[in-house]
């Protein structure tokens, strides 16, 4: 939390040379500020980039080293499945199975999310954050043992509460305004106590040992793309080339934070395929050159695998393929993410669009 108020407190500051140290410090909020200038702005500051590029280089790697350490996920609704039919040779109560949290749940949970930090007007990568710390958790959660009523992967409730509280953290952590326990009850229309928020609050806290800055897809994907930035030297894009990788990116990253198979992929695998998919879609020309400089950055760090990569990349594709299919048949990113958006309300016949019905 210190560290977050003294990030906004540097944000502040009217001095040029600070403002520049500010944007390159490789969080994502800097770094989207720094993709999001105009053309004409760009000169400045990747000046100043290029001189302090192991500067973003070093944020990198570690990164990269939280991302496979302690902030990396287990592939809990698998290991549940597979405890389950060590406990009982074969599952053949129709009950068990039934109550059992699906990626479907999982869904469903993240689509709310969006909803709600659409209605509060927060960053949409705090969802990402959200669902990591849950996904911990969920991970850390005993499968084995004890009754279904105190697994939190065979009680939906319990796994609801642990999302919803994760929400809140990460909201509360993020946010640039307050945002208590009761505003956040006020939010989802009672369906739980302040007192319950705040006792599944401290779980989580203790359960994963108060790491709740998971690094994101969005934020390694923005360090290479700076990266890309730096390398680009005197090469000139085609206009609008690079906000359209910006855009697309974020897009990508959040279609990930959707799907369960990216719980247990390292933010960096998701960033990198999501940078193959948008580099995919630009003139040829540019991405003879992005290409190229792209292999070059993966060279440098430790990425996963080719094998891996080229899974994921083609694993997001199809997702974004089936969001553009059953939304519309436009290409434009506003439209797309605007699609995405509709994803994110879910109702209970109410106008607030913010009830929880999933269970």
């Amino acid at each position: 939390i210190e560290q977050s108020h003294a990030d906004r407190s540097r944000g502040e500051r009217s001095d040029r040379d600070r403002d520049t140290i500010t944007l390159l410090s490789a969080t994502p909020r800097n770094l989207s500020i720094l993709l999001t200038m105009s053309s004409h702005h760009y000169i400045d500051f990747v000046s100043a980039l290029r001189q302090d590029v192991a500067l973003t280089a070093d944020s990198l790697v570690a990164t990269m080293e939280q991302e496979c350490t302690v902030y990396s996920c287990r592939d809990y609704l698998a290991d549940s499945c597979h405890d389950d039919e060590n406990s009982s040779g074969i599952i053949s109560n129709r009950e068990h199975h039934t109550n059992r949290i699906t990626s479907v749940d999982r869904l469903k949970i993240v689509d709310w999310c969006y909803g709600i930090v659409d209605q509060f007007q927060c960053d949409r990568e705090t969802v990402a954050i959200a669902m990591n710390i849950a996904d911990r958790f969920a991970g850390t959660n005993p499968t084995s043992q004890g009754s279904q009523e105190n697994n939190v992967l065979h009680n939906r409730s319990q796994y609801q509460l642990i999302a919803i509280t994760a929400l809140h953290i990460a909201i509360k952590l993020n946010a640039e305004v307050a945002f208590g326990s009761e505003n956040f009850t006020v939010a989802i229309h009672g369906t739980y106590t302040v007192a319950d928020i705040e006792d599944m609050e401290i779980k989580i806290l203790h359960g994963l040992s108060w790491r709740m800055c998971p690094p994101t897809s969005l934020q390694v994907g923005y360090q290479v793309l700076s990266l890309l930035l730096v390398k680009l030297e005197n090469r000139t894009l085609e206009r609008g080339t690079w906000e359209f990788l910006r855009d697309e990116v974020a897009f990508q990253t959040e279609s990930a934070v959707r799907d369960y198979y990216f719980t247990t992929q390292r933010p960096s695998t998701t960033a990198i395929a999501a940078i193959m998919n948008a580099i995919e879609q630009v003139n040829q020309v540019d991405y003879e050159h992005l290409t190229t400089i792209l292999l070059c950055i993966m060279e440098e760090f430790a990425f996963d695998s080719s094998r891996k990569l080229l899974e994921a990349r083609e694993h997001l594709q199809c997702i974004v393929n089936e969001n553009e299919e059953n939304d519309s048949d436009t290409v434009s990113v506003t439209t797309r993410v605007s699609s995405l958006r509709s994803h994110s309300t879910i109702s209970n016949g109410s106008s607030e669009g913010s009830c929880l019905t999933m269970y």
